[in-house]
């Protein structure tokens, strides 16, 4: 299992690719089939990007809350 610092590196690169390929396509018309082609890709990217986030949270910084389970007989 990946420390911490591997997979915040591992998100960073992904945010970094997506925004080397919204620099790079910035030009290409959406309405046309390589507009939606790259829209796809930076929609998949932020959907990879959204969901690394939310499970390096879940798995290092967020706290387990621990409720006491009351008693069935009071």
């Amino acid at each position: 299992m990946p420390n911490r610092t591997v997979l915040i590196v591992l998100i960073s690169l992904v945010l970094v690719v997506q925004v080397i390929i919204g620099y790079a396509f910035n030009y290409i018309n959406p309405t046309t089939m390589a507009g939606q082609r790259t829209a796809g890709l930076l929609v998949a990217l932020d959907s990879l990007l959204f969901v690394s986030v939310i499970s390096v949270y879940e798995r290092f910084f967020a706290k387990t809350v621990y409720v006491e389970k009351e008693e069935a007989n009071e």
